[in-house]
């Protein structure tokens, strides 16, 4: 079986979705896997909160996937089970004096 991983923001509140999409019979059939939604923490900047920018394989183990980009409006990787989509980890960089943890200069990471 092979597996087509894709993370995207929908809708007016910047829901992120990411999703494991089975690809049957040579893309013939395609099923969602499994979904997950990590929406933005509330009351917040309604714009911009959570944008994934790119999704990478895990060298090191292939049984993981990295998600770079933003989440609630900070630059961030996410770090998930590619079997079961759990969280890992997940690294937000702000600045240390920000106390209402918006980021100090970065606000996404691409790469």
């Amino acid at each position: 079986m092979s597996y087509v991983y894709v993370a995207f923001t929908m809708g007016v509140t910047y829901d992120m979705h990411i999703m494991r999409i089975l690809n049957k019979n040579l893309g013939e059939t395609l099923q969602i896997d499994w979904h997950i939604k990590y929406i933005k923490p509330t009351p917040n900047i309604a714009t911009n909160q959570n944008i994934p920018r790119n999704l990478f394989l895990d060298r090191g183990d292939s049984g993981n996937i990295y998600i770079t980009g933003m989440y609630n409006n900070v630059g961030s990787v996410l770090k998930l089970q590619k079997r079961d989509s759990s969280l890992l980890y997940r690294v937000s960089f702000k600045g240390s004096a920000d106390a209402d943890g918006t980021t100090n200069g970065l606000t996404d990471i691409t790469a």
